[in-house]
């Protein structure tokens, strides 16, 4: 989970861009105070065990930051079993 928060005196809009991980992950953007505080949630896709690296980039109503890059990184591994 990613939480993005607004430190200017008016509302911030967020639109998605690029996500290149599709397949590998899905996301969802929740507004937890209007136009002000964000939380992107990732979940995993079932796959095969593998690392991934890619991003996020979304698009602001901001001159100061039209963009938004989130960096993702991650690994998946089997799963294991507990013993008995």
């Amino acid at each position: 989970m990613v939480e993005i928060r607004t430190g200017l005196d008016k509302p911030l809009t967020l639109t998605p861009d690029k996500f290149d991980l599709e397949g590998k992950l899905t996301y969802t953007i929740e507004e937890i105070e209007k136009g002000r505080r964000f939380r992107i949630h990732f979940t995993n896709i079932p796959g095969p065990p593998q690392s991934f690296y890619g991003f996020l980039s979304l698009k602001t109503n901001y001159p100061e930051k039209p963009v938004i890059k989130i960096r993702i990184r991650g690994r998946f591994s089997e799963m294991r079993k507990g013993p008995g």
